[in-house]
């Protein structure tokens, strides 16, 4: 196995979300402007996406370093 090997996620459609996460969790993103704070619900980005709410999770769990970005690029998902 050598250092750049990727990650396949398929069927990212059919995953199972438990809990109330689907109503509660959401994803901030800030523009660096006042009143720039954005939030989106764990419904609505996985209804318009459902492989952006793997992504995110996987990007959330990763160490926050210089080499994040690097790893969330070999990470694939298809529908």
């Amino acid at each position: 196995m050598d250092a750049k090997s990727s990650v396949l996620i398929t069927n990212a459609a059919k995953v199972k979300i438990t809990g109330k996460k689907l109503l509660q969790k959401e994803y901030y993103h800030y523009s660096g402007y006042p009143g720039g704070l954005k939030a989106r619900k764990m419904s609505a980005v996985f209804a318009k996406n459902p492989a952006e709410v793997l992504k995110l999770t996987v990007w959330n769990m990763l160490p926050k370093n210089k080499l994040r970005a690097q790893m969330i690029k070999r990470l694939k998902i298809s529908n």
